[in-house]
């Protein structure tokens, strides 16, 4: 049930960012291991001097960040809605490579 009430928040957010998306650089703040193969990447940018912080279930899994946090501080690219800044994605292609 969690996971289809995210799904449709997700979908949500998702139109509303594409409906008028403006892109920032973020970075890294934490890569966490959630259960047996669950991986959440936590991210923070600002947008007019306010600080943001949010997470999303990692498309992929980053050896450097898993294992020694080397990921942690890098920058990443952020996509966010203009009326709203909080809601916000990354674009998984500006993320570090392993």
């Amino acid at each position: 049930m969690f996971s289809a009430i995210r799904w449709l928040n997700d979908a949500k957010d998702n139109k509303l960012i594409e409906s008028n998306p403006i892109l920032t650089i973020g970075f890294i703040t934490q890569f966490d291991e959630v259960g047996i193969s669950n991986y959440y990447l936590k991210y923070k940018y600002e947008v007019d001097n306010i600080e943001f912080n949010n997470e999303v279930m990692s498309k992929r899994l980053f050896d450097d960040c898993q294992h020694n946090d080397n990921c942690i501080g890098e920058n990443i690219y952020i996509k966010y809605y203009l009326e709203d800044p909080s809601i916000s994605q990354v674009i998984w292609d500006s993320l570090p490579k392993n």
